[in-house]
């Protein structure tokens, strides 16, 4: 599910395509914690929203929103095969079973 209309008050704009993690950088920071636990959780969340932008491809093309897909900024199977090699390096199943892999059950704000 895609959260509608949230576009206007926080779309993606090409300033945001230098890094998949830019759009995540506002939750992206902890006082302490287990870094690589965190940054296991960082590698899901970009995941999700890769595959947000995927789902929403021909539907922003349609309501002209911009998408770091449609434009070629963001190659989807480099991103997504680096992303999946991150999220591979670090097991955290406590994280791990929270996470759908079908991408059926997420609301895609991005």
């Amino acid at each position: 599910m895609e959260l509608k209309g949230f576009q206007k008050y926080y779309a993606h704009l090409p300033c945001d395509d230098a890094n998949i993690f830019n759009r995540l950088s506002f939750i992206s920071t902890f006082d302490g914690g287990n870094q690589a636990v965190i940054e296991h959780g960082m590698y899901m969340l970009a995941l999700i929203m890769l595959e947000g932008y995927r789902k929403s491809m021909k539907k922003d093309i349609q309501d002209k929103i911009y998408n770091p897909l449609n434009s070629s900024k963001w190659n989807y199977k480099k991103l997504h095969q680096i992303i999946i090699n991150k999220i591979n390096s670090f097991s955290c199943q406590n994280l791990d079973s929270l996470f759908d892999y079908n991408f059926n059950s997420y609301m895609f704000i991005w």
